[in-house]
């Protein structure tokens, strides 16, 4: 014999999608919203597959199939178009055979970051780096310059097992103190020699 719970009929709803406004948001991390649609307010949390992080004034589209489950689905039109963000939380993968990106300013903040790959060619107008120190391990290292200038507060130190400098016009060094010493050999070679 089935007692009155089992005979209890369960309430059928229709499946809710509406279009409305955020007018409240909430939760630890700002993914619970209420939406104002027709004059009722809705609460929901944001779905996934909606990329776009809704803000206050967003006109919104909600769904779900009952009013205690509802979803943010999509931002329908934005209340401050001039800013965009795409919040993930956990690790993000983009997996794609090119990716263009094209932007008047850019800001990159990043504790740690490592870059693997084969080639990088940038071709920019000024570069500079700021930094506390800077290490570079190549095999084969090439600059071409038309003008270069390098400052040391310090020391400046090159240890090789040949340096060669050669200049096509004039070459000069000046200090307070000068000294060359060589273990065996130390040839000063030219049509005039001037000393004093």
């Amino acid at each position: 014999m089935m007692s009155l719970a089992q005979n209890k009929v369960l309430p059928i709803y229709d499946p809710i999608q509406l279009i409305g406004v955020i007018t409240q948001i909430s939760g630890q991390t700002s993914s619970e919203y209420t939406v104002l649609c027709d004059g009722k307010p809705w609460r929901c949390t944001r779905a996934a597959s909606c990329l776009l992080q809704p803000s206050l004034g967003d006109t919104v589209l909600i769904s779900g199939p009952d009013p205690k489950r509802v979803y943010l689905l999509a931002v329908i039109e934005q209340a401050n178009p001039a800013q965009a963000i795409l919040p993930f939380t956990g690790q993000l993968t983009i997996e794609s055979q090119q990716l263009h990106l094209q932007a008047q300013q850019g800001h990159w903040q990043i504790n740690e970051l490592l870059y693997s790959g084969e080639k990088v060619t940038a071709r920019v107008k000024i570069s500079q780096l700021l930094g506390k120190a800077y290490e570079l391990v190549v095999e084969r290292l090439s600059v071409m310059s038309r003008n270069s200038t390098k400052l040391v507060s310090e020391v400046d130190k090159t240890r090789a097992g040949r340096v060669d400098i050669q200049a096509e016009k004039s070459a000069r060094v000046h200090s307070a103190f000068t000294t060359v010493t060589a273990k065996e050999l130390v040839k000063v070679d030219g049509k005039q020699i001037h000393m004093g």
